[in-house]
């Protein structure tokens, strides 16, 4: 049965009028509120950011410490992961790209069978240098041309094939190889650093060392909009050349605490290059590398997940 309340009711919201017998006041409208995204604050340390890391992961293994690499990109993002989505300008977060990989490759098999596949196909064991010198350029004959290239060849393999190639002692040169080969697909971007000792029991003065690209002190946005000017942690001249890097480095006399230091790229005295920067920009303008395979790091995670059911069921 239909009350006479009811039919008032019925009555005031069709017709939008007063009923002072009910005394019905006018619905409030909701006061429009505007959202604001709360991101957590950028580590301006490398000690920091691996310190607010490792808290997310103590806390929410899984979803905190994805949320702390990928809430630090602020645009352009169709998942968690940090894909694209349709925007006026896609911006880039190399950072944010660059940890989202670290974790893909540790979660995704397939996604560590295809940089591992890849590595194997282009360096293998390592790549073997073969001088071929032009002979009219040199003005040598090709007799001695010969003879030359199959000295250096076998120099470099000497030193090549010596861990004391590595300024740590770790890998030879050719293993080193393989190393850069597994960083560049995986960070998009390789630092090594070169030095020059004066040890005469060296095959060659020359040793190198890597810098991981967490440990250069700035941050890369890359916008698809155009070029922005922006501190990556590495200097540049007026042309755009790459002239010092601004890198954290451990403090051997205090573990787990890093100082600060730039190397210059060059050695003002000799001119002999002193730090190596390899990766390969997409965009006019872009500084600093980002991994080659972070457009499909959410396919990867889905593949991961559907895996993970199915072997459960």
């Amino acid at each position: 049965m239909v009350t006479k309340e009811a039919l008032e009711r019925r009555k005031y919201y069709l017709s939008g009028l007063h009923s002072p017998s009910l005394n019905i006041s006018e619905p409030k409208k909701r006061p429009k509120t505007r959202i604001k995204t709360v991101q957590q604050r950028q580590p301006k340390t490398l000690r920091e950011a691996l310190l607010q890391d490792a808290r997310a992961r103590r806390f929410e293994p899984r979803a905190q410490a994805q949320n702390f690499v990928t809430d630090t990109r602020s645009t352009g993002g169709k998942s968690r992961r940090g894909l694209s989505r349709y925007e006026k300008n896609l911006i880039i977060n190399h950072w944010a790209m660059r940890q989202n990989a670290r974790y893909a490759l540790h979660d995704s098999t397939e996604l560590r069978t295809i940089v591992k596949r890849k590595n194997d196909s282009v360096i293998g064991n390592g790549l073997i240098l073969d001088p071929t010198p032009d002979e009219n350029i040199l003005g040598i004959d090709e007799q001695t041309l010969e003879t030359w290239a199959n000295d250096i060849k076998s120099r470099f393999h000497l030193w090549a094939k010596s861990k004391k190639s590595d300024k740590t002692g770790t890998n030879n040169f050719y293993q080193n190889m393989r190393f850069y080969g597994w960083q560049f697909g995986r960070d998009g971007e390789v630092f090594i650093r070169l030095h020059y000792s004066d040890d005469p029991t060296l095959t060659n003065p020359v040793q190198v060392s890597f810098i991981d690209p967490n440990q250069v002190r700035g941050d890369e946005f890359t916008f698809s909009l155009g070029p922005q000017t922006q501190d990556t942690g590495i200097e540049h001249d007026e042309n755009g050349k790459e002239i010092a890097y601004k890198v954290w480095i451990e403090d051997p006399q205090k573990p787990g605490r890093y100082k600060n230091e730039t190397i210059p790229a060059f050695d003002e005295k000799t001119g002999l290059p002193l730090m190596l920067h390899g990766f390969i920009p997409e965009y006019v303008g872009q500084k600093r590398g980002y991994p080659e395979f972070s457009h499909g790091l959410q396919d990867f995670e889905d593949i991961t997940s559907y895996t993970s059911s199915t072997a459960k069921k």
